[in-house]
């Protein structure tokens, strides 16, 4: 889908947000109650079956968050087969997936937790490399 979605690109950058359990926005959710029917997915694979309605409250989950980034960087770094360069934010660190090969990629590494704040490096380095 995302890769679909930039096809007239000249490269994707796909920037993951950091899911704490000890961070203020999961402790806040805790404390306003909306952790209570919380569903925890740990591990996440194609084969695993998910019942009707139960994303409402996977998505409170940071644990489930995070297994989702896990398995679907997993996917694309083993599927992805296009040329044009894919780029995946994990933090801390960057990767570079082109081709069906996989590397890192150190220049867009960041220890930010916000996905919005990490998406500044990769915009850096876009036009650092712009004609």
């Amino acid at each position: 889908m995302v890769t679909k979605a930039g096809h007239n690109s000249d490269e994707i950058h796909i920037v993951f947000d950091t899911y704490r359990e000890d961070s203020i926005k999961n402790g806040e959710r805790v404390r306003r109650g909306k952790s209570k029917g919380m569903v925890v997915l740990d591990v996440i694979s194609p084969t695993k079956k998910f019942q009707s309605g139960i994303l409402v409250v996977f998505w409170l989950s940071s644990i489930s968050k995070t297994a989702l980034k896990v398995f679907y960087v997993k996917w694309l770094t083993t599927n992805y087969q296009d040329t044009k360069p894919l780029y995946l934010a994990i933090s801390p660190q960057s990767w570079i997936v082109s081709a069906g090969y996989t590397s890192p990629f150190p220049q867009l590494n960041c220890t930010h937790e916000e996905a919005d704040d990490r998406t500044m490096f990769h915009l850096q380095d876009i036009l650092s490399h712009q004609t």
